[in-house]
């Protein structure tokens, strides 16, 4: 019950604090928390229902109610306003002037839907953040067997790229956590392609799952040979011989414009990699469920995407975080088939000093990408909220496009 009492006491510190002072000083050290609570959960399952619900609500209520948080914040803030209300227009007109603006078709028809009806952007953000946390607390609850742990997972890994800020693919990506990973698993083909293929209106990035049904038969096994021979060879020849043969042969073309393998890229995701390995190697095959083995296949599938597609390392990035999200699943599920409590304790803790380094990194990441003024530390890094949108002004530069859309910025 004290343990209880001070994690609640913690949690409206931390969000006086944030509203009120619009600093993060407690909060900076989240991460850490969520990974003591994951120990804690691990061995001691009592109040820890209460203490995932809290803190799920806790980060939601943050992510709901942030203004300006997000490196794109302000550039989707304009793109948003440059897209006309369809009422106001014909349709000729909404597709002429469509054409000029960054985004796939279906996100900016909703844009135009949105705006005819006078819904303004903070609303959208608002709301759009809402259906994201919805489905992400659903897939946590649903698939996961240490909520804390996933949370943990989650906010240090995915947070502050996918909630905050990449808006489009975080919302197809929710949707294949909430939706599209239930019809997989249930075999449900038809309208698994059907929402993919919807989906990819928003980010075509999520075309990449269609592979996954493939996976769902006794040939899986040579899907998954045959991908990972033609991934390596891909990636050597790249290193060698200068010869990527995606981008040549095949005609993928390389939309970021950017290419050369990311060497901390391969590092970080190859830590996870090795941690999942471990897990396995540590844990008896015969006690995994069908469940599971689904989940490991689909996953290891991605991990040859990611290294055909290596180097391109933005785009391989963006295909990858389908199938690397499954690690949340993955590595709850196979620590508490850990029958020895010392190596339950040795994994937590490893996991507990690696996802901080993810979550610095993305903070750091923020700090730079967003033009905040002072960026020599993630404690710059601060909490701006809808109750007061003109602090944001103090910590980072906002360009003249988007500040004509800030009635207040001129004030």
């Amino acid at each position: 019950m004290l343990f209880f009492s001070i994690f609640i006491l913690f949690g409206i510190l931390a969000l006086s604090e944030m509203f009120f002072t619009g600093k993060e000083t407690i909060l900076n050290g989240d991460s850490q928390l969520f990974g003591y609570l994951s120990i804690y959960e691990s061995y001691f399952r009592k109040y820890h229902h209460k203490i995932f619900f809290i803190s799920f609500g806790l980060v939601s209520l943050l992510a709901i109610f942030r203004y300006g948080v997000g490196t794109d914040y302000f550039s989707f803030l304009f793109l948003y306003n440059q897209v006309p209300a369809l009422t106001n227009v014909g349709i000729s007109t909404f597709w002429a002037t469509i054409q000029n603006i960054h985004g796939e078709l279906g996100f900016l028809f909703t844009i135009g839907i949105l705006r005819s009806f006078d819904i303004g952007y903070i609303f959208y953000v608002m709301t759009l953040t809402a259906i994201m946390m919805y489905g992400l607390y659903h897939f946590i609850q649903k698939h996961t067997t240490s909520k804390l742990l996933a949370l943990f997972i989650f906010y240090c890994m995915y947070y502050f790229t996918y909630i905050t800020n990449a808006q489009r693919q975080g919302f197809v990506l929710i949707i294949f956590m909430f939706i599209l990973l239930d019809l997989l698993l249930q075999k449900k083909y038809i309208l698994y392609v059907i929402i993919v293929v919807v989906c990819s209106l928003f980010h075509t990035s999520i075309l990449v799952v269609l592979i996954l049904p493939f996976l769902n038969n006794k040939f899986k096994k040579y899907f998954l040979i045959t991908g990972y021979l033609f991934a390596i060879t891909n990636f050597i020849g790249t290193i060698f011989i200068g010869a990527d043969f995606i981008t040549t042969v095949i005609g993928i073309s390389n939309a970021y414009g950017v290419s050369g393998i990311s060497i901390l890229g391969i590092l970080s995701r190859s830590i996870m990699l090795g941690i999942i390995l471990s897990l396995m190697f540590l844990t008896k095959e015969d006690k995994r469920t069908i469940f599971l083995k689904n989940i490991l296949i689909y996953y290891f599938a991605g991990f040859a995407i990611y290294i055909a597609f290596a180097n391109i390392p933005i785009m391989a990035s963006r295909l990858f975080v389908y199938f690397q999200i499954l690690e949340i699943i993955i590595i709850s599920h196979l620590l508490f088939k850990l029958h020895s409590k010392w190596r339950k304790m040795f994994v937590l803790i490893l996991v507990l000093l690696i996802m901080p380094i993810f979550y610095w990194n993305n903070i750091n990441a923020e700090l730079i990408q967003g033009g905040y003024f002072n960026v020599s530390s993630i404690l710059n890094y601060p909490y701006t909220h809808i109750f007061n949108p003109r602090r944001i002004r103090e910590y980072r530069s906002i360009s003249n496009y988007s500040r004509q859309f800030i009635w207040w910025w001129y004030q």
